[in-house]
C-alpha cells in the first residue's frame, strides 16, 4: 500500500490508544476500508477490522470501561516483540 493511503478518525486522543507501529497500519488497513465500494463485503472486512482495531487498543477488551489496562499494555508489548507483521500480511491479501 502506498504511503499517502491513510485514515485517521477524528477521535480526541485516539493515539494514546495505540502504539505507534500498531496504528500505523490500522491506519493503512482503515484507508483500503474506506476506497472499497459500499457492499456486504465492505461490511464483513470493516466488521473485521473493528474486532482487530479493539483487539491491538490498549483498552481493555472484556470490558467496556475506557482505561489503559496493564494486561492489554502487556499483551500489545508482547506482540510487538513478536513477528507481528505476519498478521499484516494475512490481513492485507484482501486490500
Amino acid at each position: 500500500m502506498e504511503e499517502k493511503d491513510v485514515f485517521i478518525p477524528e477521535y480526541s486522543n485516539i493515539m494514546h490508544w495505540y502504539p505507534d507501529e500498531i496504528f500505523e497500519v490500522l491506519s493503512h488497513y482503515w484507508a483500503g476500508v474506506k476506497k472499497l465500494e459500499d457492499d456486504i463485503y465492505k461490511w464483513i472486512i470493516q466488521a473485521t477490522l473493528v474486532k482487530m482495531s479493539k483487539l491491538f487498543s490498549l483498552a481493555e477488551h472484556r470490558t467496556p470501561k475506557l482505561f489503559r489496562s496493564k494486561y492489554k499494555t502487556h499483551f500489545i508489548t508482547d506482540i510487538l516483540k513478536t513477528n507481528y507483521s505476519s498478521i499484516r500480511i494475512k490481513f492485507s491479501i484482501l486490500f
